[in-house]
C-alpha cells in the first residue's frame, strides 16, 4: 500500500511539474503519444509532454489521415526541431505551422479535403509541395519564410479553390525550381519579392484563370529561358495577350483585370461576318467569351 501511495504521489508530482502541451483532439493526442512518446500518463486527457515534442528525436512528423484522422492540430506549435513534415488526408480545416522556425528540409501538405487555410513555417524550406487540397482558399507564407538549401523545388499544384497566392514577402535565398500547375481558380500569383532572378526555373501551366503574375521585372520574366508560362505562349487570340507579367500587386488589380477570364476574345470577324485574323487599320468585330460583341478599329502607322 505504501509503495502504491508513493507511486501515485510521484505521478501527481511529475504531472504538476512537467510542462504540458494542450492537445484538444484525442486522435492527435494519441498520434503524439504513440509517435513521440509524449504521454503524460493519462490517455485522452487533452495534454502531452512538451519535452517530447522538443527533444532531439522530434524531427520527423509524418501524419497520415488513414491512420490518424486528426481534425485539430492544436499542439503542433510546440515542436521546435522539426525537419520533415508530411501531412496527408487529415480532416482539419486549418493547418498553422507559422510558429515553427526551424529549418524544414521537406514539407509536403497534400490531399487534405476539408483544409481551408494553410500557414507555412517562418523559416527556411527546402522541398515544398502543396497539392490536391481541393477546398484550400488561403496559402499564407511567413514573413521569414525562405528557400532553404536542402535539395528539391517548390510545387503548388491542383489546389482548385484558391484564387490568389502572395509570395511577395519570402526570401529567395537558394536557387529553386518553382512549379505552379493545375490550380483552376487561381487568378493572381504575386512573386515580386526582389528575388525573381534567383529562381532556377519557373513553370506555370494549366492554371486557366491565371492572367496576372506579379514579378520584379516583367521584361526579365518574358525573356528568360528559365521561365515558362504555357497559357501565355499558347494564346492565339487578338492582341493584347491577356496573360501578362506585371508589377502591380494582386490587391491593386482592378475587377476587370481579376475577372478578365469572364470576357476574352474568342473570335474576330469582318463587317461581312467572315472570320478573320487581327488586321490593323481595319474595322473588325470582336466576339467575346461572355457572348458580347465589340466593334474595334486600331490604327497603326
Amino acid at each position: 500500500m505504501k509503495i502504491l501511495l508513493l507511486i501515485s504521489s510521484f505521478l501527481i508530482l511529475f504531472q504538476s511539474t512537467a510542462q504540458l502541451t494542450y492537445v484538444p483532439d484525442n486522435v492527435f493526442e494519441s498520434f503524439l503519444e504513440n509517435t513521440f512518446g509524449a504521454s503524460d500518463g493519462t490517455p485522452n486527457n487533452g495534454y502531452v509532454l512538451t519535452s517530447q515534442l522538443q527533444g532531439p528525436g522530434a524531427t520527423f512528423f509524418n501524419l497520415i489521415g488513414s491512420a490518424y484522422y486528426v481534425t485539430d492540430l492544436t499542439g503542433i506549435e510546440d515542436f521546435t526541431n522539426l525537419q520533415h513534415i508530411y501531412i496527408n488526408g487529415i480532416g482539419a480545416t486549418a493547418i498553422d505551422l507559422s510558429s515553427i522556425i526551424s529549418d524544414i528540409n521537406y514539407l509536403n501538405i497534400q490531399s487534405n479535403g476539408p483544409l481551408l487555410d494553410l500557414h507555412l513555417p517562418n523559416g527556411n524550406i527546402g522541398l515544398l509541395t502543396v497539392q490536391y487540397n481541393s477546398l484550400m482558399q488561403n496559402l499564407i507564407f511567413g514573413t521569414n519564410t525562405a528557400t532553404g538549401s536542402y535539395p528539391g523545388g517548390w510545387s503548388i499544384n491542383g489546389n482548385n479553390s484558391i484564387e490568389e497566392i502572395d509570395m511577395s514577402m519570402i526570401n529567395v535565398v537558394q536557387p529553386k525550381s518553382l512549379q505552379v500547375t493545375g490550380n483552376t481558380l487561381l487568378r493572381c500569383f504575386n512573386m515580386a519579392n526582389g528575388g525573381c532572378v534567383v529562381w532556377s526555373l519557373c513553370y506555370f501551366i494549366s492554371n486557366p484563370s491565371l492572367y496576372d503574375i506579379v514579378v520584379d521585372n516583367p521584361n526579365y520574366s518574358n525573356l528568360s529561358s528559365t521561365w515558362s508560362w504555357n497559357e501565355q505562349t499558347a494564346y492565339l487570340g487578338a492582341p493584347p495577350n491577356p496573360y501578362q507579367y506585371t508589377i502591380s500587386s494582386c490587391s491593386n488589380l482592378g475587377n476587370n483585370e481579376l475577372l478578365f477570364d469572364e470576357k476574352i476574345p474568342v473570335k474576330i470577324v469582318d463587317l461581312m461576318g467572315r472570320e478573320t485574323e487581327y488586321k490593323p487599320n481595319t474595322t473588325l468585330i470582336y466576339v467575346y467569351s461572355d457572348g458580347t460583341v465589340e466593334k474595334v478599329f486600331k490604327m497603326e502607322y
